[in-house]
């Protein structure tokens, strides 16, 4: 069996271009005690990934020059040899990138079914951030980064959990409407437009009850400031170029707030109850399409979770 993959060529510099993905053929080792083949069908696409091509962090692993890139996949078993997943089964596991893979059966999952929105798209990670942060009935609820995957997931989710207003931020002006218009969020700010706070703030008259962070960075400083007495921070990413904000200690202190961040893999007893709602999608069609996928991703042409079809189109 021999399988396609793309590996990085070259550790990006700056910006990552198409020249930084390779993609290569390779025969597959013939399976060992314990292991599976898999045909991969779907892998998702995220923009933690930027980090990931830099060289990751202690928290995260890094893409290696020379390697095989890797991502979150959904699968087939074509062959096992290994007693807790048969031949046949449905899996998500860790070796994406490719169109097949030999992989070690304790780090596949078994999936009851084959849909890739269920098991791939970022629901279960705003789910788990928004129960932390106590979403309760009646708060206002900010999201940034609210069209990516995570964020648009969280907007939904919110509402779901009680939240009485749920305003949206994104760094694009034509996402501001997709906001409102598609995701349902009560309102958006454009944060590359100008006075954040301002903007904000008439987003969110009554200030902000819970604020579920993408970003960080100075837009953390920012929104602790807009934040309610009692008011709650789940913090997922760190998309923001910076490392960290300078935060105004004295308000965290005097209003009571918790910042608390999370791995939705860290908290399975929170995963009960996840109502799994349709979320904002798009499906890009063969493993060739993956880097420049990607690249659109990073350039904010998406709205939602990317998922890549590995399979073409054909299962």
């Amino acid at each position: 069996m021999r399988t396609t993959r793309v590996h990085l060529a070259r550790r990006p510099v700056g910006a990552p271009a198409p020249t930084d993905f390779e993609t290569r053929t390779a025969e597959l080792p013939a399976l060992e005690p314990g292991q599976v083949l898999v045909a991969n069908r779907y892998m998702a696409l995220g923009a933690v990934m930027r980090t990931m091509l830099a060289g990751g962090t202690a928290s995260l692993p890094g893409f290696e020059p020379g390697e095989p890139l890797f991502a979150r996949t959904l699968g087939t078993v074509l062959a096992s040899a290994a007693p807790r997943v048969a031949a046949g089964a449905d899996v998500v596991h860790m070796a994406g990138w490719s169109t097949h893979a030999v992989v070690d059966a304790d780090r596949c999952r078994p999936v009851p079914d084959g849909d890739p929105m269920r098991h791939l798209s970022s629901g279960v990670t705003a789910y788990v951030g928004l129960r932390l942060a106590g979403v309760r009935a009646g708060d206002t609820v900010y999201v940034s980064s609210a069209a990516g995957a995570v964020g648009s997931a969280a907007g939904i989710l919110a509402r779901t959990l009680g939240a009485g207003r749920v305003v949206g931020g994104t760094r694009s002006a034509w996402k501001t409407s997709e906001l409102v218009d598609r995701l349902g969020y009560d309102a958006a700010v454009d944060y590359a437009s100008g006075d954040v706070e301002a903007a904000l703030a008439a987003c969110a008259p009554d200030g902000i009850d819970v604020y579920f962070d993408n970003v960080g960075g100075d837009h953390l400083a920012t929104v602790v400031g807009l934040l309610n007495d009692g008011g709650r921070v789940a913090l997922c990413g760190t998309l923001a170029d910076r490392p960290g904000p300078r935060l105004d200690l004295p308000a965290v202190i005097g209003k009571g707030l918790t910042l608390r961040g999370f791995r939705a893999s860290a908290h399975p007893d929170l995963h009960d109850g996840y109502p799994a709602p349709d979320l904002p999608h798009v499906v890009v069609d063969g493993l060739d399409a993956a880097p420049g996928a990607l690249l659109d991703l990073f350039a904010g042409r998406y709205v939602g979770t990317v998922l890549v079809r590995l399979d073409g189109g054909t299962q």
